[in-house]
């Protein structure tokens, strides 16, 4: 897999033509933007491969906006692209998050070069925090960045949910059906909830046939709108048979927001209740945790459809 998609980020109009050109010239797809304080909307709005950045701006400083872009694209690559060169500005910048950095004047060879390069670091990040079969993070990421999100929400005071989903029955489905066709179902629930999801959000495998939404900027009732939709997507899927009897499954999800004072585990803790709550219910619905979670308070649950 190469890179396509290229975001050229530098507050210098002149500047961001002359690279559109020679991306251009490289093959690759390029958008252009001189305002960094415009970069994050434009990321959630399409998938980019890599980021090229220059690091002096006037409206918000290339250090800075590294670190946002982190805090909502972990594994994108961020090409440090500018004329400052200095040793110290190269070591705050890949503190910060940046993938690679190279300086200006630059040679197309060269970019083109590092742009690989970029891209094939986070591939390998990637490809360490992935679980094999399904494409969606693995447990081992899921705690990692939960505990990131956590502290952005603390830090900023902005919502942060979480979606637990467990798939109804699904050892029975493997016993009827066999292993090879359990898996070929838990690829198609993965894509569905890949459809459904932002470039921000963070979808993983929790663990067999449990998967995890971890959803930033996301209230509670956004939540659960999102997971109604999960539900109803998982339970239009339709997997055919070799006797071309359809096969179908349903889904039982727990949602719990954050609150100051909650820490990860106890989020997760919360949701993981809301979804034994929506399974005690019937299965196939949607259940939110009742009450305020923190550390301080046990978590309640709710089944809701």
């Amino acid at each position: 897999m190469n890179p396509g998609r290229l975001l050229v980020v530098d507050d210098d109009e002149a500047v961001c033509q002359v690279m559109a050109i020679m991306l251009t010239d490289l093959g690759y797809e390029v958008t252009t933007e001189t305002d960094g304080r415009n970069v994050l909307g434009i990321l959630r709005e399409g998938k980019f491969d890599v980021v090229l950045l220059d690091i002096v701006m006037p409206e918000l400083d290339g250090l800075e906006l590294i670190e946002q872009i982190r805090e909502h694209f972990n594994v994108l690559p961020i090409l440090v692209v500018t004329g400052y060169g200095s040793a110290e500005l190269t070591v705050d910048a890949m503190r910060r998050g940046a993938t690679d950095f190279v300086t200006k004047p630059v040679d197309s060879p060269l970019l083109d070069l590092r742009i690989r390069r970029s891209f094939d670091l986070e591939q390998t990040r990637r490809m360490a925090n992935t679980d094999g079969l399904t494409g969606l993070y693995n447990h081992r990421y899921l705690q990692e960045r939960l505990k990131q999100e956590v502290e952005r929400a603390e830090r900023y005071g902005c919502p942060l949910s979480v979606v637990m989903g467990d798939l109804d029955h699904f050892k029975n489905f493997n016993d009827t059906f066999g292993h090879p066709r359990g898996d070929k179902l838990l690829i198609a629930v993965s894509a569905a909830l890949r459809q459904l999801s932002r470039a921000s959000d963070v979808l993983a495998r929790y663990g067999g046939e449990e998967f995890t939404m971890i959803l930033p900027e996301t209230t509670a009732e956004e939540a659960r709108i999102l997971a109604e939709r999960a539900r109803q997507r998982i339970a239009a899927l339709e997997l055919a048979s070799e006797h071309n009897e359809a096969q179908k499954v349903t889904v039982s999800l727990g949602i719990a927001s954050h609150v100051p004072g909650t820490s990860s585990e106890r989020l997760i803790e919360a949701a993981d209740a809301a979804l034994y709550a929506a399974k005690h219910a019937g299965r196939n619905c949607v259940s939110l945790a009742v009450q305020e979670v923190t550390d301080d308070t046990d978590a309640g649950e709710d089944a809701s459809n």
